[in-house]
């Protein structure tokens, strides 16, 4: 029976982990996962074991977005934590014989160093459209990997012209959302979707910024009557509604409990509310004809779906305006970014009222994120691979 080892480096790798590793399951694969960052409650939650060494550390995985985060995560003990899941990797690739990375260049190293076994790989922080891999990148991928999988034809393509196994077969972030079609009883009015992200204390700071937002949006005449925006904040599983609500009170935002299972804000006039949505990410943003987004995969799933996304800068430490603008590349025209909250009221009435621009931002959007499906398609493949390898000996 061939065993497989993920390891994963951030929360949305990991997530992408568990749509390969629950389906590799599924075709008799004994599948474990050995995530570098974080506890790995994905996996946990999805019945995946998880082995090696695990702690969270303060800067979430983004010790790359400045000094202070990588002070942050050395005083809590990184150094240790990377010894000792050096030592781990050493111990597991004896029962192992198959191993998956999923994320940056981090697993693609550690494999090389400590993961002596037949190598699959999707590298998710890199695509052409912003940055390229380095040439050390691609060199060690020809040497290390027998398939790769990037997020986009483009890297791809790019890569496969430096002698690297790369095959594009789709983006896993299409796949890890679910859309039931709940209905939020908008009926004809258009839905906003608010995508904060998923990181405190950020996600908090940024659905206070949208709501200003939101608010001056309210004053339009593009908001009266039975045509009104519904407003729908996708409140991700960590998050709290009180600490949400927190965030929203000094801009006079009231917390009211809508329904047994809903809660809403309602903006300092009660001329606006929005509706804080937990755990149907994917129908709010398949419902929705566009997104006020401040996330990193948010953004990209709404506007795999067409939806356009208006994006407004934040204070970080991942939606920066560095981080806007890679997006912006990554993405084209399916996102808007904007510096100002007057800006953002703007350009979401803009879109509101011009369905002909939606359309064509959402257009790009489809094109640059490929349809559903690629945790299918990778996995016939990684079998195609391992039936091969056997044979081969």
């Amino acid at each position: 029976m061939t065993r497989l080892l993920i390891i994963s480096n951030g929360h949305g790798e990991d997530t992408m982990g568990v749509l390969l590793g629950k389906a590799l399951r599924e075709r008799g694969i004994v599948v474990s996962a050995f995530p570098l960052v974080g506890e790995g409650r994905a996996y946990v939650s999805a019945g995946l074991p998880v082995v090696g060494v695990q702690k969270t550390m303060p800067s979430g995985g983004f010790i790359l977005e400045g000094v202070h985060g990588l002070w942050q995560d050395l005083r809590a003990g990184l150094l240790g934590l990377t010894w000792r899941q050096m030592r781990a990797m050493r111990q597991l690739s004896k029962v192992t014989d198959w191993v998956l990375g999923v994320g940056d260049v981090y697993p693609l190293l550690m494999k090389a160093l400590f993961l002596p076994l037949p190598f699959v790989f999707v590298p998710t922080a890199k695509s052409d459209y912003i940055r390229g891999h380095f040439r050390w990148e691609a060199a060690l991928m020809r040497s290390q990997c027998l398939a790769v999988f990037p997020r986009d034809a483009r890297t791809a393509a790019a890569l496969a012209e430096q002698g690297v196994p790369a095959e594009y077969l789709g983006n896993l972030m299409m796949d890890a959302f679910s859309v039931t079609g709940y209905d939020f009883g908008a009926g004809e009015r258009p839905i906003v979707a608010l995508l904060p992200g998923s990181r405190k204390p950020e996600a908090y700071r940024n659905a206070a910024l949208m709501l200003e937002i939101v608010q001056a949006v309210c004053t339009g005449p593009e908001s009266a009557g039975e045509l009104a925006p519904v407003f729908l904040l996708a409140l991700a599983g960590g998050l709290s509604e009180t600490e949400l609500a927190e965030a929203a009170e000094p801009g006079g935002w009231q917390y009211r409990l809508r329904s047994c299972d809903e809660g809403v804000l309602v903006s300092p006039d009660g001329g606006c509310e929005v509706r804080i949505i937990r755990g149907r990410f994917g129908d709010v943003i398949s419902q929705a004809c566009v997104a006020l987004g401040m996330s990193g995969t948010g953004n990209e799933q709404a506007a795999g779906l067409g939806v356009p996304v208006v994006a407004p800068v934040g204070r970080g430490p991942q939606f920066t305006r560095h981080f806007a603008r890679d997006q912006r590349r990554l993405l084209g025209e399916a996102v808007w970014v904007v510096e100002q909250k007057e800006e953002a009221a703007s350009a979401l009435r803009t879109l509101l009222l011009d369905e002909s621009k939606r359309r064509r931002m959402g257009r790009v959007g489809q094109q640059r994120m490929g349809k559903p499906g690629a945790t299918s398609r990778m996995v016939e493949r990684m079998l195609s691979l391992m039936r091969s390898h056997a044979v081969g000996g």
